[in-house]
């Protein structure tokens, strides 16, 4: 493969990207060697500066990142990744010579997830990859489960907050219309007749969302207004 062909890769959707940050491209190809049985899309960056941009404009799942790089060096990288909230998930690992301890400490105080003394063997390379993925699988599955029950919480909330006013409104219309019905023609309009129906139509509507509200078991987003999202509601939806 092309150095030209290793950037910003396009082609269908992989399960996994893994961004190389290092200024020689050996380090990339050491790790295309090593993922070749993995369902990953491989990113490279020459400097932090480009590292950040392709985190800019691309998911990524996991970084390996050596310990002299343009620009920010690793450890600061690492921080970098770690403060951002849209990429605190990011599985990071840094790569160094083997040559003091206080490296790898100050990389894993950073927020490195791991740290790798050069050389690395491919095998070894692999399996922390391995490992680094499939620990960002189960922080995205966390993740997700966690937004759902926040979300299944705003709906069981909403449900209960508005159903007592709710029901009031809805008691009282019929109250209202009971009386009204003593009434004759002539000491009630038709214009208030109509006000009122329009009132307990509305009131039975409301009641109805409340009521799909109340039966969402998993929560589903979907879009709305382009860029806005709306849960999906169970039964008719208007």
């Amino acid at each position: 493969m092309s150095q030209d062909q290793t950037l910003n890769p396009p082609g269908p959707k992989h399960s996994s990207a893994v961004l190389i940050v290092d200024t020689e491209f050996h380090e990339y190809e050491r790790v295309q060697q090593a993922t070749e049985d993995l369902d990953v899309v491989l990113y490279w960056a020459r400097s932090a500066n480009e590292a950040i941009e392709i985190l800019e404009s691309a998911r990524i799942d996991l970084v390996i990142a050596d310990w002299e790089i343009e620009g920010l060096n690793a450890v600061r990288l690492a921080s970098r990744i770690k403060a951002e909230p849209r990429w605190r998930a990011i599985h990071t690992i840094v790569m160094a010579e083997p040559r003091r301890l206080e490296e790898q400490v100050r990389a894993m105080e950073a927020g490195a997830d791991d740290f790798l003394a050069k050389p690395i063997h491919p095998i070894l390379l692999r399996e922390r990859i391995r490992v680094g993925l499939r620990m960002r699988a189960i922080q995205d599955k966390n993740s997700e489960y966690e937004q759902r029950q926040t979300i299944l919480a705003a709906a069981v909330t909403f449900a209960h907050k508005i159903n007592n006013p709710l029901c009031a409104i809805l008691g009282n219309a019929t109250l209202i219309k009971e009386e009204l019905a003593d009434l004759d023609e002539s000491q009630l309009t038709s214009i208030l007749r109509e006000q009122i129906q329009t009132i307990e139509d509305e009131a039975t509507r409301i009641a109805q969302v409340v009521k799909q509200f109340q039966d969402v078991k998993k929560p589903i987003l979907k879009s709305y207004m382009g860029r806005a999202q709306m849960i999906e509601l169970p039964g008719r939806n208007e």
